[in-house]
């Protein structure tokens, strides 16, 4: 989106406490979040022109931990605006705004953390949780009651087997039919015997496997020009699967669940929409990368597309945080 520039980068919550953004000769420093915050961080900084609303609701950034109007500016075409440490922790990023007028200038800083994490997941050397700090210009009061786009999210960990959506119900009534009441490790009767094939058929399932163990943000909307400014950039892979028309929500179940059937169904597993229209659903990866175009954070994006697909293909053994 033109209104808006997103950049991204890996930092220490001390760093990040003492950001600032700098517009022309004038520095402005991030409210307090110190008492919220610890650790190292995957750090998204959004930046928006904004025209009556902000276009990203609290609920799709994750928890509010400070805001604050930093102040009223004006800029024209030759205005300077970076983001910056003093302690030199970062480098400086120019940010290109193109903004001609006089502007309200306020920050919300959100923390985002997985609902759930694996125990080798909490050890690994890189970080999970994700600060957004979203900088908006408006020439007018913002109207802090978003209109945002109708929207699924859910962040959490997952191992090697990666996850799936199901309708499950219809999947509970096709494996008893075919199996009756008995025990059984789906990863291996998806991989040894054509149960997988006949879900598919049934346009019931979305699957990934072979993902690397991370904690990944999965969204579900019909509106991807929005969304893809706090994504970053589309993976070059993705799955394409058949689901029936008539389905609008699928329950989120992860990988290694898959292994214990059927004491998975008496779980109330999370369940994603899915919007838009159409029987093809793509679930496509997004890789969020600092300017030294070096992974920071990867999210899974859900949405229809109309046409007709002959064959589910799934997202398999894919590269994701280290290409």
């Amino acid at each position: 989106m033109a209104n808006i520039k997103t950049i991204a980068f890996r930092n220490s919550s001390e760093s990040i406490g003492n950001l600032q953004i700098c517009i022309d000769n004038t520095s402005y420093a991030l409210p307090d979040i110190m008492n919220s915050i610890s650790g190292q961080y995957n750090v998204r900084c959004v930046f928006e022109k904004v025209e009556n609303r902000l276009t990203y609701s609290d609920s799709i950034l994750g928890e509010l931990i400070n805001q604050e109007l930093l102040g009223k500016v004006h800029m024209d075409d030759k205005s300077d605006i970076r983001l910056l440490s003093p302690n030199g922790t970062l480098p400086e990023y120019k940010i290109n705004m193109k903004l001609q007028g006089e502007f309200n200038v306020g920050v919300k800083i959100f923390k985002d953390k997985p609902a759930q994490t694996l125990p080798f997941i909490d050890v690994l050397p890189i970080p999970v949780e994700i600060i957004t700090i979203y900088f908006y210009f408006s020439e007018t009061k913002v109207n802090e009651k978003s209109d945002s786009f109708v929207f699924d999210k859910y962040f959490g960990s997952y191992d090697y087997l990666g996850f799936c959506l199901v309708d499950l119900p219809k999947m509970k009534e096709i494996i008893i039919r075919k199996y009756g009441n008995r025990k059984l490790d789906l990863i291996d009767e998806f991989s040894n015997t054509e149960l997988i094939d006949e879900l598919f058929e049934q346009g019931i399932i979305i699957i990934t496997w072979g993902i690397h163990p991370y904690s990944y943000p999965i969204y579900s909307t019909e509106d991807r020009v929005s969304i893809r400014a706090l994504l970053g950039r589309e993976f070059c892979q993705e799955g394409l699967f058949r689901i029936n028309e008539d389905i609008k929500e699928l329950s989120l179940i992860p990988g290694y669940a898959l292994r214990n059937w059927p004491e998975l169904t008496q779980y109330e597993w999370t369940k994603i929409s899915l919007y838009g229209k159409g029987e093809i659903v793509h679930l496509t990866p997004y890789i969020l990368e600092d300017p030294d175009f070096e992974t920071v954070s990867v999210s899974f994006l859900i949405h229809r597309s109309e046409g007709h697909l002959k064959e589910s293909i799934p997202l398999l053994n894919v590269n994701l945080l280290y290409e």
